[in-house]
């Protein structure tokens, strides 16, 4: 007779591995944040969006207006002599639609997986957004982003993401503090002889430095409801790319959010 342990055929059975529930439970509750999360980011985005895309469509719109215009007016001209108004019309046309596709873009889920980029292309990629965010918030954006960095693998959406979350933060934090100066500096530079630095620099202190300790902690289950949860988005985001995230204040009242990132063995410029 076989045993427990002897399946039909006489063969000895493989027992499967133990499985850790709470590990799947905890993975599949962080994969549902980062998707909120990721969508959450997109409605603030969208709300300072709607004035950046109002411009290129009203500016549609009223190119439009006069070219009707100006064939009713004189029906006779030739079609060359609207060119330059179509061309402008076109132009606003492909500014529109890609604020649009940056958008749809970072609210894509997209599978996870690691490619080799330049970091200054990934993060001018959002750019767009990132100016229609500061825009609606009364904010200065600046971008200081070195062109002959290292070339780096690393899954492309999730540090966009990551970026947006820092840069989202930084824009809230100037609006809750309304500082004199308005400025939020995004910049990238080498970290050491291995690492590539993106860091997010806003002006004010939103936070005191015990605080700022934990700013990036990861989140408990028990407490989903924590409104610096898509900070804890930005650690796992970190640790999955071997890379460090910290906060600090700086002398002249400002303050600084450093994601480190690893320069694999192909992240070098040949």
């Amino acid at each position: 007779m076989p045993d427990g342990n002897t399946e039909p055929n006489g063969n000895a059975s493989k027992s499967a591995p133990p499985v850790d529930k709470d590990s799947l439970e905890i993975d599949r509750v962080r994969a549902r944040l980062a998707t909120f999360e990721r969508f959450n980011t997109v409605g603030e985005l969208a709300r300072g969006i709607v004035h950046e895309i109002n411009q290129p469509l009203a500016a549609i719109a009223n190119y439009a207006s006069a070219l009707r215009s100006e064939i009713v007016a004189e029906p006779d001209r030739s079609g060359a002599d609207y060119l330059q108004t179509l061309s402008e019309i076109e132009e606003q046309a492909i500014r529109a639609a890609s604020i649009v596709r940056n958008l749809r873009r970072l609210s894509r889920r997209a599978e996870s997986y690691h490619r080799i980029c330049d970091i200054a292309d990934l993060i001018s990629e959002i750019a767009p957004l990132m100016q229609s965010q500061a825009v609606g918030c009364d904010v200065l954006l600046r971008l200081d982003l070195p062109s002959d960095l290292s070339l780096i693998s690393v899954d492309y959406h999730q540090v966009q993401h990551a970026l947006m979350c820092m840069f989202s933060h930084a824009v809230a934090a100037i609006c809750e503090r309304q500082p004199r100066e308005r400025q939020v500096v995004v910049r990238t530079n080498p970290s050491g002889v291995n690492e590539i630095e993106i860091a997010v620099l806003y002006s004010c202190c939103d936070r005191s430095a015990e605080e700022l300790k934990g700013l990036f902690q990861p989140f408990k289950l028990n407490d989903l409801t924590n409104s610096n949860f898509h900070l804890a988005v930005c650690r796992r985001i970190a640790d999955i790319h071997h890379g460090n995230i910290s906060a600090e204040h700086l002398d002249d009242d400002r303050t600084l959010l450093r994601f480190c990132l690893p320069i694999g063995p192909k992240g070098h410029r040949s």
